[in-house]
């Protein structure tokens, strides 16, 4: 059972509801029967077992035990128009998914749509999403991911020339600690300051900027576009590496045999160096060395 935390202004029924969107599709007509053979049912027959002869009780239990059971059919009529959109829902989402073709579709997208698509991903990649039930762009963490009993937190920052700051980076590491989380992502469709960088680096936090996150887009489409550039999603200042050089000259992955991009190493020793690195990261790291290969300088 999805494990659900409970905001402060959210209600047990919105908490039901929100239970409802992560559940398969029998989820949403099995909730809708436990809830109204509660409503219908089990309450009346409570109100009832404490009514009394008297009529200073036993007419509010009357009034309370009909209110519940005409409730019922409405409280379930809800739960299964939720439960019936979710599919539909996660459908678009997928296909949003599956026809990304770069940064400039990225960018086309609302926050909302974007957080909705990084979701679809994370599924993708082995992870049991739970929205973070922010009502704004800005508000809260977005996504929770449960894999093998961890939970991951996740902010989503949809910003599309300013960079991320480290203000954002220590927002999530302080509701990290409140919540006992195994560990927090911080995705954007630009860049990251340097103070981010290293405040993450510090903190075991991972980021993914708008060049990994097309790596990341590519790596679970079930159809990849032909036309995916995997280049930086910052509209500033845009790059050409990594891309993915022409077919007949592309190795396969050393580790898992899939398809390898042109990647440029950020740190360490060879900062700056172009390698082949496999386009199923961060699932799959293998590499290979671009100097092995005849004629892979993309431009």
């Amino acid at each position: 059972m999805p494990r659900l935390s409970r905001k402060n202004n959210e209600s047990l029924f919105e908490e039901i509801l929100t239970l409802v969107t992560v559940l398969p599709w029998w989820g949403g007509p099995l909730v809708a029967a436990l809830v109204y053979v509660f409503l219908a049912m089990i309450v009346p027959a409570i109100f009832m077992a404490n009514a009394t002869d008297s009529p200073v009780t036993s007419l509010p239990f009357g009034v309370f035990s009909k209110v519940s059971v005409s409730v019922a059919p409405l409280a379930a009529g809800i739960i299964l128009l939720v439960g019936a959109a979710s599919p539909l829902k996660r459908w678009a989402t997928g296909r949003a998914l599956d026809t990304q073709t770069g940064a400039e579709s990225l960018r086309e997208l609302t926050w909302l749509e974007f957080e909705r698509l990084l979701a679809e991903a994370f599924r993708r990649e082995g992870y049991r999403v739970e929205p973070g039930g922010g009502s704004a762009p800005d508000g809260g963490v977005d996504l929770r991911l449960f894999r093998e009993g961890r939970l991951i937190l996740v902010q989503c920052k949809h910003w599309k020339v300013w960079k991320v700051g480290v203000k954002i980076v220590r927002e999530l590491r302080g509701v990290m600690s409140s919540e006992g989380a195994d560990g927090g992502i911080v995705v954007t469709s630009g860049k990251f300051s340097g103070d981010a960088v290293d405040f993450a680096r510090a903190s075991g936090i991972r980021l993914v900027d708008g060049e990994e996150l097309l790596l990341m887009i590519r790596a679970v489409q079930r159809r990849p576009q032909a036309t995916m550039a995997t280049a930086s999603a910052s509209p500033v200042a845009p790059v050409v590496t990594p891309v993915a050089a022409p077919d007949t000259l592309t190795p396969a992955c050393p580790k898992c045999g899939g398809v390898m991009v042109i990647r440029t190493a950020r740190q360490g020793a060879n900062a700056g160096g172009r390698f082949w690195g496999c386009s199923g990261y961060p699932r799959c790291r293998g590499i290979v060395n671009v100097v092995a290969q005849v004629g892979t300088d993309v431009r």
